[in-house]
C-alpha cells in the first residue's frame, strides 16, 4: 500500500502528488477557482495538470501538459477544431442545449463534417484524447499518488479510465454539474450516445476511491442515482480575504450600487439581461441605481452576449482584476450582489444540483445578495433555506423592480441579510476548515490502493 509523501515544510500535513485531469488551476471560471482554493497550500511540485482549457494555469502552480483533442479515426482528423468545454459554458444557452440548427450555411469541408456529427449525435463517440507518449512520459516523470478530475464528457472520461489502468492509480471524481442529464441530447444517434456515457459514468464511479460532488443537494441525488457514497465539496474562500473590511451600510443613502462577477453564458445570461433591462427603464424618485458586470473577458462576453454593448450609461461592464484581493474590493464596494439564474426549463435541468463558485465569496462579503432564479434551483433553494439571500422566484421585471426597491429602501433587511450570509460562510465555506478536510480526503484515497 502507497502512503502519500510528506513535505518536510508542510507542517506535518500528507501533500500527496495528485495529477489533476481536465481543468488548470487559475482565476478564469468556476472550477479553476474552486480547484486553486481547494489545492492553495498544495506545493507546487506535487500537482501536475493535463487539460485543454483555453486558459493555463496560474504562474507556478503546477506542472502543466496541454492536451490535444483528435477524432478516433485516422482519416477524420484533418483540420477539425471542436470548442473546449470552458467555450461552451461560456456561450449562450443554445451550446448546450443542442438548439444550434443541424446545419447552416459553411465555408468549409471540415465545418460541414464537424455539423454532420452534430446532426448524427456522436460527437462524443468520435473524438477522442489519445494516450500519446508525450502524455506516458509526462505522468511517469511526475509519478502522481492519484489522479483527480471533474470528467466533464466521454472524451475526458474515456481518458481518464486510460490513466488510471495505465499507471494503477486512485481516482478521485469531483463533479461540478450535472452534465449527465444535458449533455448528447440532439442527434440521431443520441440515445445511443447517453447510454454509453452512462454506463463509462458507472464504472468510473464503481471504482474511484472517492467521489465527490460541489454540493450536498448533488450528493444526494447522485447517491440514489448511482448507488454510491458522494462527499459535497465546494468553494473555499479566505475569510480573511472576502470577509474584511466590510464598509458599514449608511441607511440614509439614495444611490445604490448592484453588481454580480463571473461568467455570462449558459444558465445566467437571460436573467442578467433582464436586470439589465431594469436598470436601463428605473424611474424611482426616491432612489438612483448602478449596475457593475464583473467578467474575466471582456471581449469574450461581448460575443455572447451582444446586447451588453451600448447599454444605458447606469450599466457598466468592467474586465474584473485577475486577484481575489482585488475582486473581493470590488464587491465589498457594492450595495447589493446578484446571483442570477435563468428561467428556461434547459438551464434549469443543467444547473439545479450546481452551486456556483461566487456563492461563498458572496456570503463572505456581508454585502446583501439578491438571488434571482427559479425555486427548483439548489443555490436558489440554498438561499431561500438559510435566509442569506433575498430570493425572488417570479420572472417578472417587476418582481425585480419591486425587489431591488425593498432592498435599497429597508436598512434592516440589509442588515439582517448581511449578518446570515457572513454567519454562515463562517460556518460552511471557510477555507481553512475546509482544505484541512480535504486533504484528508485526498490522502485517503491514495490509501486505498
Amino acid at each position: 500500500m502507497k502512503e502519500p509523501a510528506k513535505q518536510a515544510d508542510s507542517g506535518g500535513w500528507d501533500f500527496p502528488k495528485v495529477l489533476i485531469l481536465g481543468t488548470p488551476i487559475n482565476q478564469a471560471s468556476g472550477g479553476p477557482i474552486t480547484l486553486s482554493n481547494l489545492f492553495h497550500e498544495w506545493p507546487a511540485d506535487r500537482l501536475a495538470v493535463a487539460h485543454n482549457a483555453f486558459h493555463g494555469n496560474d504562474p507556478g502552480r503546477a506542472k502543466e501538459l496541454r492536451l490535444r483533442m483528435e477524432m478516433a479515426l485516422p482519416w477524420m482528423r484533418r483540420g477539425i477544431d471542436w470548442k473546449t468545454r470552458e467555450e461552451i459554458l461560456s456561450g449562450s444557452n443554445e451550446l448546450v442545449s443542442g438548439k444550434t440548427p443541424p446545419f447552416r450555411q459553411t465555408t468549409s469541408p471540415r465545418d460541414i463534417f464537424r455539423k454532420l456529427m452534430e446532426y448524427l449525435g456522436i460527437t462524443g463517440m468520435v473524438r477522442q484524447f489519445p494516450l500519446t507518449p508525450g502524455l506516458i512520459n509526462f505522468v511517469a516523470d511526475f509519478k502522481p499518488d492519484v489522479l483527480y478530475t471533474h470528467l466533464g464528457d466521454i472524451p475526458m472520461a474515456t481518458l481518464c479510465t486510460k490513466l488510471t489502468e495505465y499507471f494503477s492509480l486512485p481516482l478521485i471524481v469531483h463533479i461540478m454539474d450535472d452534465y449527465p442529464s444535458t449533455l448528447y441530447r440532439k442527434g440521431l444517434f443520441a440515445g445511443m450516445v447517453r447510454s454509453t456515457m452512462h454506463r463509462q459514468l458507472r464504472h468510473i464511479f464503481d471504482r474511484a476511491a472517492m467521489r465527490l460532488c460541489i454540493c450536498q443537494a448533488m450528493c444526494d441525488e447522485y447517491s440514489a442515482r448511482y448507488k454510491q457514497k458522494f462527499i459535497p465539496y465546494h468553494n473555499a474562500v479566505d475569510l480573511s480575504v472576502w470577509g474584511k473590511d466590510v464598509l458599514k451600510d449608511n441607511g440614509d443613502k439614495k444611490s445604490f450600487k448592484l453588481a454580480y462577477s463571473g461568467r455570462i453564458g449558459v444558465s445566467c445570461l437571460t436573467s442578467i439581461q433582464e436586470v439589465c433591462k431594469v436598470v436601463e427603464g428605473w424611474n424611482n424618485s426616491r432612489v438612483s441605481i448602478t449596475f457593475d458586470i464583473l467578467v474575466n473577458d471582456i471581449n469574450q462576453t461581448f460575443e455572447t452576449a451582444p446586447f451588453l454593448r451600448g447599454l444605458h450609461p447606469n450599466v457598466h461592464v468592467i474586465e474584473a482584476p485577475k486577484s481575489a484581493e482585488k475582486i473581493a474590493s470590488l464587491l465589498k464596494s457594492a450595495d447589493i450582489l446578484l446571483l442570477p439564474v435563468d428561467f428556461d426549463r434547459d438551464s434549469i435541468e443543467y444547473i439545479r444540483l450546481s452551486m456556483p463558485t461566487k456563492v461563498p465569496a458572496y456570503m463572505a462579503t456581508g454585502i446583501p445578495v439578491m438571488v434571482y432564479g427559479p425555486s427548483d434551483v439548489a443555490s436558489v433553494k440554498y438561499a431561500k433555506t438559510q435566509g442569506w439571500g433575498y430570493v425572488i422566484e417570479e420572472r417578472s421585471s417587476d418582481a425585480l423592480t419591486e425587489s431591488i426597491t425593498r432592498l435599497c429602501l429597508d436598512k434592516e433587511l440589509r442588515t439582517r441579510l448581511s449578518e446570515r450570509s457572513r454567519n454562515l460562510a463562517a460556518l460552511n465555506h471557510d477555507g481553512a476548515l475546509i482544505r484541512s478536510r480535504f486533504r484528508e480526503t485526498v490522502a485517503g484515497a491514495v490509501r486505498s490502493k
